[in-house]
């Protein structure tokens, strides 16, 4: 038989939980500066056949990181008890 956590437990795990969360919130966009630079320069001094493969790579990006924040928004409302 498992033992149940006890209430501080439990309540010390959510916390830690919550913590994490938000700190992957300020880390997201952070992230997203850094991946977007290297790219955006790039495309500067690329000829075309490259060029498309740098648009594709930054739309890309650009699509992963808008479902990031998407999929933190709907964590941290629950989280926080919005709507």
């Amino acid at each position: 038989m498992t033992k149940r956590p006890s209430i501080s437990e439990d309540a010390t795990g959510r916390a830690r939980m919550s913590r994490k969360r938000r700190e992957i919130a300020i880390i997201v966009p952070i992230f997203g500066v850094l991946v977007f630079s290297a790219p955006i320069l790039d495309a500067f001094g690329l000829s075309s056949q490259n060029l498309v493969v740098q648009y594709v790579t930054i739309i890309a990006l650009w699509f992963l990181l808008i479902l990031a924040a998407f999929v933190l928004n709907r964590v941290l409302r629950k989280e926080l008890g919005g709507d």
